[in-house]
């Protein structure tokens, strides 16, 4: 089984620069979002347009001379550097492509097209860690293209940094368009809920994947394997069928788990009994896989079950990611005890804005699991405004892996407040339109000058009568 597809085959930086940086005398104002303009001579230009008409048709040789000869030109010419760049990039000659990227950078430092491709390159040959410096400089002097948040929230996820690489693909989910793209960020969105054991958000993603038109059939049959690691048997059903005449092993696979399937329900016939530890008891066997069927018949013994009874089916729909009505919910918060801190850990593992408040209460609460849990929804949902009472919490908390928790939501917090103030620092700043009408100001100097005017007048007059 293939951990993850083929990168960057599957999953390409970026559009290719040659459809998107333009070399004309087009007002910026009227360009598109994606467009890049640079001013260059028209020799030049000559130039730079052949060598993308010659990358266009697939003749890389004849577009690198191309680009060089609008070097040979125009020396300081970026673009020209930066497609020479993107060419030996593409031919896979990472370190002269990464000299021509300096070059550019060093001649247009505000270009986030640079930084971006040069980024990538980092991140094509494995350094993480600097890829994610580039980008974020990137970042600084502009809006991301959607595919470079998804290579930081891959980075994210190579480094064991979970947290920060779902931020970065929440962030290419809601920008991208393309589906095959869109594919590849749910796939890693999902290793990483599952990395932190996040069954919730993690069959939330899966689910949403499934319905994807354009989906590669290396990812589906790797989430398979991960849904069944982790018990969710009528899931990876869900993947192996959509993988039905992709693959040759998919049919005797399926048999495997519809076997699975049927030992993990067989104790679902025992469950409508009265006696309460017959019925715990097989509440306990039916819980350790996850089927539809099995969360269907659970969700069925609510109401006429006892609290330890509707603890269990909180619990298992935590463990295996189902979701659980709103109202019910609220039913098991209001009853206190046990039943409250499984609805408890429950809405913390949603990571649902929805439950910010009740997660910042929950901090103070009893159960050290609770506490916990909450400082988790903190660390991805939480606001800068949160900081100084988990500052405060902080100095309260017992134990050492909650603080180290509680420093972890406000160091992740902080992080996010200052990247959407680098965001909105690049954005460009409109100056203010020239107020109509006469202020205070504007008329004691129109007033001084009248009577600078006049004085003036009245000297030239007296000086001609004089000389007169």
């Amino acid at each position: 089984m293939l951990d993850r597809p083929k990168t960057p085959d599957a999953w390409p930086a970026s559009p290719s620069p040659i459809e998107g940086a333009e070399t004309d005398r087009t007002p910026p104002s009227l360009k598109s979002r994606d467009s890049v303009v640079f001013l260059v001579r028209s020799d030049v230009k000559k130039e730079l347009e052949r060598g993308k008409l010659r990358f266009e048709e697939g003749d890389t040789d004849a577009a690198r001379l191309a680009y060089e000869q609008a070097l040979d030109l125009d020396p300081s010419c970026p673009i020209a550097y930066f497609y020479l760049g993107f060419t030996h990039h593409e031919l896979g000659d990472l370190e002269l492509a990464k000299e021509y990227y300096l070059q550019a950078i060093d001649l247009d430092r505000r270009q986030t097209l640079f930084l971006e491709h040069l980024a990538r390159l980092h991140f094509e040959s494995g350094e993480y860690s600097v890829c994610l410096v580039r980008f974020q400089e990137a970042r600084s002097m502009g809006p991301l293209q959607p595919i470079s948040y998804g290579l930081m929230g891959r980075a994210f996820y190579e480094l064991d940094r979970y947290t920060e690489a779902v931020d970065c693909l929440e962030k290419m989910l809601n920008a991208e368009e393309e589906p095959r793209l869109l594919a590849i960020a749910r796939y890693y969105a999902i290793l990483s809920h599952l990395k932190e054991g996040s069954l919730i958000p993690a069959r939330k993603q899966a689910l949403a994947l499934l319905e994807e038109v354009e989906c590669d059939s290396v990812i589906l049959s790797g989430l398979a394997d991960r849904f069944e690691a982790v018990g969710c048997l009528s899931l990876t059903r869900q993947f192996l069928l959509a993988l039905v005449g992709e693959m040759p092993v998919v049919e005797e696979r399926l048999l495997e788990i519809e076997s699975l399937i049927e030992i993990a329900e067989a104790p679902l016939s025992k469950v409508y009994c009265s006696e309460e530890e017959k019925l715990l008891h097989h509440l306990h066997q039916a819980s350790k896989s996850g089927t539809e069927r099995t969360y269907r018949t659970l969700l069925s013994l609510w109401s006429q079950g006892s609290p330890l009874v509707r603890e269990s089916i909180l619990n298992y729909c935590r463990k295996f990611g189902f979701s659980l009505p709103r109202a019910l919910i609220g039913e098991s918060l209001a009853e206190g005890s046990l039943l409250e801190q499984a609805a408890l850990r429950y809405t913390a593992e949603t990571y649902q804005p929805e439950w910010t408040d009740l997660m910042l209460a929950s901090l103070n609460h009893p159960s050290k699991e609770v506490q916990l849990a909450a400082a988790r929804f903190l660390e991805r949902r939480g606001s800068l405004s949160h900081v100084s009472f988990l500052d405060h919490q902080m100095e309260i908390a017992e134990g050492a892996s909650l603080r180290r928790q509680l420093q972890r939501a406000i160091n992740q917090i902080k992080r996010r407040h200052t990247e959407q103030n680098d965001t909105m620092a690049a954005a460009p700043v409109t100056s203010p339109r020239p107020r109509k009408g006469v202020d205070g100001d504007s008329f004691l100097r129109g007033l001084c000058w009248f009577a600078v005017g006049f004085a003036a007048v009245y000297l030239a007059i007296r000086l001609l009568l004089l000389l007169a």
